[in-house]
């Protein structure tokens, strides 16, 4: 099988990553305890960046120390040899823990019940949405200091900023609610803020559903706006999953859900937008490209974790 085009150089924005190899991110569970990195998860991500990959992203890092941890496994990496490293900044949202964040209300886009956890969420504020803004571009600041070459906005998986953009869990009346232009104005002014702090040619990412599989969430037809408009915010990728907390078989698939199978919310996402990496589970994927024409770079996620200290990244990229 023909595998010239995964290992072709390419580009996110101005970087030029070596490959199309691309691991992203995904909790692992061997940070320390208060989020530091351990030496398990170096070790860990070193493994795939000496075993090939192009580009790394790493697990998500908290923008929020006060309510903003989901997990106490979580952490920051430098980037290794010539793998290219995106660290991804997040905030759970309603999707938090109280127990991790001193018993505090979780807090979100609106102050409904989360179907997932049953808990009622605190409403946030204009003036507390305008400091998450703050907090995120602040993240970015801090990752492009640790000499990484990108970042990227969780913006999926019934996460705060996904809160935001969902009609599901966004149910607000003022400027951050409404038509889809409100529901993504954070995400638009975390975009302007960081090009503004880190410079246009500090490539962003941006993680998003190409549909949540859940009834009034977003759908394959909003997932293409939201990229359209991610397009126009100037972010150099888009990376394409699905599914929530409300949804898990779509958020961490079942082994019997067939191969490629997101690929169908990617193509109709990704036909007018840039070349965004996409899940691939199987080799024969990795040479059939979403849309035709078009190098997006192979995404390896959990099989790809699965993968270390048994095989190389060049041997099990698409696997």
């Amino acid at each position: 099988m023909n595998y010239e085009n995964l290992f072709r150089p390419g580009y996110i924005g101005g970087l030029r990553i070596k490959n199309r190899v691309v691991m992203t991110a995904m909790g692992n569970g061997l940070a320390a305890e208060n989020g530091e990195a351990s030496d398990e998860i170096i070790a860990c991500y070193k493994a795939r960046a000496v075993g090939g990959c192009g580009l790394l992203i790493t697990e998500f890092c908290a923008v929020d120390g006060e309510n903003g941890i989901a997990e106490t496994h979580q952490t920051l990496i430098l980037h290794r040899y010539d793998c290219k490293v995106f660290f991804q900044l997040f905030h759970p949202g309603r999707e938090g823990k109280p127990q991790f964040n001193g018993g505090r209300q979780v807090i979100s886009a609106s102050g409904i019940v989360n179907p997932a956890t049953g808990r009622v969420s605190h409403e946030m504020t204009r003036e507390e949405i305008h400091g998450m803004v703050d907090k995120f571009v602040t993240g970015a600041v801090y990752a492009q200091q640790a000499n990484a070459d990108g970042v990227e906005l969780h913006c999926a998986h019934g996460y705060l900023l996904h809160q935001f953009l969902s009609p599901h869990s966004n149910v607000r009346t003022d400027e951050y609610g409404g038509c889809l232009e409100n529901r993504m104005r954070i995400v638009r002014e975390i975009i302007e803020g960081i090009h503004c702090a880190c410079g246009r040619d500090f490539p962003i990412s941006v993680r998003i559903n190409g549909c949540d599989y859940i009834p009034e969430g977003l759908q394959k037809a909003d997932a293409v706006e939201i990229a359209k408009l991610l397009e126009h915010y100037g972010v150099s990728c888009i990376n394409v999953s699905s599914g929530g907390y409300e949804n898990p078989a779509a958020f961490i698939e079942p082994c019997y859900f067939p191969e490629g199978w997101r690929s169908r919310s990617s193509r109709s996402t990704l036909s007018s937008t840039p070349r965004p990496p996409r899940r691939c589970c199987a080799r024969a994927c990795a040479t059939s490209p979403v849309c035709p024409g078009r190098s997006s770079p192979i995404r390896t996620g959990s099989a790809r974790h699965a993968a270390v200290r048994k095989r190389s990244c060049a041997s099990a990229s698409a696997v």
